[in-house]
């Protein structure tokens, strides 16, 4: 299931990112810059409306997959990131209902994975 809804930063979170990101900050100026809906429509005819969970926003998934190319970070260093920079956290632009960034590997090491 594709949540086709937009990404978009609510009143709170656009004072934190203003307050604690400079503007000259990498991660800023491509949020600025970029638009990231383009994504959605490319990708919808593979998603089900009714069958299936809910998949992660996609959007917010390819910011992540464009941070971390552009920040040149591993898998795991980028979900560390997420969890812990504001930049990055504003960037992904989390819903009102997320308190956390999102993650995509294990918080603890499972086997085959290490």
């Amino acid at each position: 299931m594709l949540r086709p809804e937009p990404l978009i930063l609510d009143s709170e979170r656009h004072v934190l990112y203003d307050r604690f990101v400079p503007a000259i900050h990498p991660l800023r100026q491509f949020d600025s810059y970029l638009d990231f809906s383009f994504i959605l429509p490319l990708v919808a005819e593979r998603y089900h409306d009714e069958i299936g969970r809910p998949a992660e926003h996609l959007e917010q998934m390819f910011r992540l997959l464009f941070a971390q190319f552009s920040l040149n970070l591993s898998d795991e260093t980028i979900c560390l990131v997420a969890r812990e920079s504001v930049a990055l956290g504003l960037f992904l632009h989390p819903s009102i209902t997320e308190t956390r960034p999102l993650t995509v590997l294990p918080r603890y090491p499972v086997r085959g994975l290490t």
